[in-house]
């Protein structure tokens, strides 16, 4: 008759089985694996939250992939090649030690589904309603999401894990490299039908919703590039939806095998590698195919790399070279003794040189003729509100349109009341002893500093002079 250990907070791990001339090139290859998806999805995350460009909805539920990737490499790889090293019979873990991993490790797998499809909403909203994208995909929204991606994984897994612990063990042998559910009430003696229906529900509404909101959602996007006839739109579409997809796809490929896998008794020894893959290939590829395909992350890492490499200046340079052929060709000669020059590079980094009043705030500091600084205001700084008025005007609230036309007639207004010398509020604009700037005008209260008459001075003093 068999012996049975009742209970044992001792368990053993089977490992993964490995000859001794292999052993040390399979560590090498999985310690390699570990430090390259620690390294690469890292170095994603910390650029999605230090990069302000990169600031939006798409990335920063991207960023949840990564960050889970990091939870359950982190759990799973160390242990696992510590075991490698070790024989069989030291291959020691705690009860206790082996239900948290085998719940980080169902964690990631489930969050990985339910944070694609959250990206996927985001994919149908930004293609389908375009127009309607800022208000829709808001800050409120993007957390929603993200609160929801992990709060349904920790439910169904709590639940999963909850219905394993209640069970009683007589075994100690984990049959698998590392700790998971099944692993776990394989355990026990007792019946385990309520653990098999619920893990086969659970596993088939997973994949189920998972799948059934790629192809809605998919099926849609299609619909919409073949009506609207925007080639470059729809090229753009097709690149952002197939970097996605391709993540979504390498995902449910490793599923899958170890799943088929597991109709194969003899084929043991591959279900486990496979096991161990699933939680590898997917990792170490998805920041891959996100840094490619994303152009944003490719412009900031050629502006690191590239741009930034030793001040190379060789396009301003070029540029200096065309208008001194400009000039060669209309019979014009620079004066280079009164000649100034700024230039203005919209990649660099710092806050400041993303917003464009910031170089008109330089151009002036050189004292150029009014006509110089109009030109430049109407080129670099009103081109770009007149031509995105169509999509940011129909998106603002009531708040932002009153302050927008309050900008606007607030100099009308204060020029009519500086020439009519009969107004009540005439004396408040009061014009400096240079006459260049109004005075400034003292106040006590947050009231009177919000009033029109202060922002009106302040507006006109940092207006640029004709």
């Amino acid at each position: 008759m068999e012996n049975y250990t009742y209970n044992s907070f001792t368990l053993q791990l089977e490992g993964l089985k490995v000859s001794d001339d292999s052993m040390y090139p399979a560590f090498f290859f999985f310690l390699i694996s570990y430090l390259f998806i620690m390294f690469s999805n890292v170095g994603i995350v910390f650029l999605v939250f230090t990069e302000k460009s990169l600031h939006q909805p798409m990335y920063l539920l991207f960023c949840n992939l990564p960050i889970n990737d990091i939870i359950g490499n982190s759990i799973m790889m160390p242990r696992l090649l510590a075991d490698m090293l070790l024989p069989p019979s030291e291959r020691l873990i705690s009860y206790y030690e082996c239900v948290v991993q085998a719940f980080i490790i169902h964690m990631f797998s489930t969050t990985s589904h339910t944070i694609l499809m959250i990206m996927s909403f985001d994919r149908y909203v930004a293609i389908c309603n375009p127009l309607r994208y800022a208000t829709i995909m808001n800050k409120k929204m993007v957390i929603k999401l993200t609160v929801s991606a992990w709060g349904v994984a920790f439910v169904l897994v709590g639940i999963l894990l909850g219905l394993t612990i209640r069970l009683n063990r007589c075994r100690t042998l984990i049959s698998h490299p590392f700790c998971d559910n099944a692993s776990l009430f394989k355990l026990s003696c007792e019946s385990v039908f309520i653990n098999n229906v619920y893990g086969l529900t659970f596993t088939v509404v997973l994949l189920t919703a998972s799948i059934g909101s790629m192809i809605l959602t998919y099926s849609k996007i299609t619909a919409v590039c073949l009506t609207r006839k925007n080639k470059s739109l729809n090229s753009k579409a097709l690149q952002t939806c197939s970097t996605h997809l391709s993540v979504f796809m390498i995902m449910l490929f490793s599923g899958m095998v170890v799943i088929i896998l597991h109709r194969f008794p003899k084929y043991s020894d591959y279900r486990k590698l496979a096991a161990i893959l699933f939680y590898v290939v997917p990792s170490g590829l998805n920041p891959i195919i996100y840094g490619v395909q994303s152009a944003e992350i490719r412009r900031f890492l050629s502006n690191v790399f590239q741009f930034r490499n030793n001040n190379d200046e060789s396009a301003y340079r070029e540029e200096v070279q065309h208008l001194s052929a400009w000039c060669i060709d209309n019979n014009l000669a620079l004066n280079t003794k009164k000649t100034k020059d700024l230039i203005v590079d919209f990649r660099e980094s710092k806050a400041k040189a993303h917003q464009r009043f910031f170089f008109l705030r330089r151009l002036k500091k050189v004292h150029p003729s009014p006509r110089i600084l109009v030109n430049f205001y109407r080129c670099i700084i009103e081109s770009i509100l007149t031509s995105c008025i169509t999509v940011w005007y129909g998106n603002c609230s009531a708040s932002d349109r009153k302050a927008l036309q309050r900008h606007k007639r607030c100099p009308q207004r204060v020029h009519r009341i500086a020439k009519d010398s009969s107004h009540a509020s005439h004396k408040l604009f009061t014009r400096l002893p240079s006459g260049r700037r109004y005075r400034s005008l003292l106040s006590k209260t947050s009231r009177f500093r919000n009033s029109f008459f202060t922002s009106a001075v302040t507006l006109l003093n940092s207006a640029p002079r004709r």
